[in-house]
């Protein structure tokens, strides 16, 4: 009765070999078109892994589905694992735990049986190859695929799908492409120049203005003056006026010249009204001619008030100082920051 015990379990291995943990690939598999890099989704992965021994060893395919169902870009390969004993041959579909250290190709990858994938991490030999052997049992590789080829455009107005389901867009409507986004720029133009279409952010200060003024081309010059009032669009932003009506007296209101008497003496002064713009600096300079300014506080001028709102600025000098028989100037220098 023994030795037919142990016979059975002779046969037992003789049939079968024991399972083993898989190895697992996991990683993300991207997109890349348009200088866009898009992380895929859904589709299915068939790898094709060949044995580097013995050279008439059959491949084992195995596939992978994307997303799951949280829709991740992320897929987990689980490549089948057999012990066997020396004298047999592992089962078809399966690679072989030996007891030293085997090489695999890690040969083909393709999406949905027919876009070749390429490894884009590990790179180098560990691209290429992997070792494995009993010891290593449960091996883990993190293999990142991408794949280049253009995006599906199913209305074919120059958006791909990716770009219209994110940004709430119909990828088949073809109309899309014209229309604008929240700060009036063009979805299409958007897309090409990789810019996102609800990041107001984008857009300066300056920018915005023009956009609320409805200025655009040329009339959105810094230099333009569309109202002719002679007031350029860089002060009527510098000041809060209208740059589509003559509006020069509030200009004068809110850059208020007077003059004042400082221990007897005539001193000019400017009051500027500031609309509290971040990407302003603003300067008072003086001059005796009006052909040299300057601005150095305590030689050309004195700062009285600075803060959000207001800037009071007086000329260092006046016209009853001893040598200051001449007439001053003040002036207004504004600067839009980079």
């Amino acid at each position: 009765m023994l030795a037919f015990c142990m016979f059975g379990r002779s046969s037992l291995l003789l049939a079968d070999g024991f399972t083993e943990p898989p190895i697992i690939f996991y990683g993300r598999l991207t997109q890349i078109a348009d200088g866009y890099a898009v992380p895929v989704t859904n589709g299915t992965i068939t790898w094709t892994i060949q044995p580097a021994t013995p050279a008439n060893a059959k491949p084992v395919v195995v596939t992978a589905s994307l997303g799951g169902n949280n829709g991740s870009a992320f897929y987990r390969l689980k490549i089948p694992v057999e012990k066997v004993p020396p004298t047999l041959a592992v089962s078809i579909g399966t690679l072989n735990a030996s007891a030293s250290n085997a090489n695999f190709h890690r040969g083909t990858v393709s999406l949905n049986g027919n876009i070749p994938l390429l490894i884009q991490s590990p790179e180098g030999p560990d691209a290429e190859s992997f070792a494995f052997s009993e010891s290593a049992r449960g091996k883990i590789d993190r293999v990142d695929l991408v794949f280049a080829a253009q995006f599906t455009d199913s209305d074919g107005d120059g958006l791909p799908d990716w770009f219209e389901e994110r940004y709430g867009l119909d990828k088949n409507n073809p109309d899309d492409a014209t229309t604008v986004d929240s700060q009036g720029r063009l979805f299409l133009a958007d897309y090409q120049t990789h810019v996102d279409p609800t990041a107001a952010s984008l857009l300066t200060e300056y920018q915005l203005w023009c956009k609320a003024e409805n200025l655009d081309g040329l009339s959105a010059d810094l230099e333009a003056d569309p109202d002719r009032d002679g007031i350029p669009n860089l002060l009527e932003f510098a000041l809060a006026t209208k740059p589509s009506r003559s509006d020069a007296a509030l200009a004068n209101e809110r850059a208020l010249t007077q003059v004042e008497t400082i221990d007897g003496k005539r001193c000019l002064t400017l009051t500027i009204t500031r609309p509290g713009r971040t990407s302003l600096t603003y300067q008072v300079e003086s001059s005796a001619d009006s052909k040299t300014w300057g601005a150095a506080e305590g030689i050309d001028v004195t700062t009285l008030k600075e803060n959000s709102s207001t800037l009071r600025v007086r000329d260092f000098h006046s016209p009853d100082d001893p040598d200051g028989s001449q007439p001053r100037f003040l002036r207004l220098k504004v600067r839009l920051n980079p």
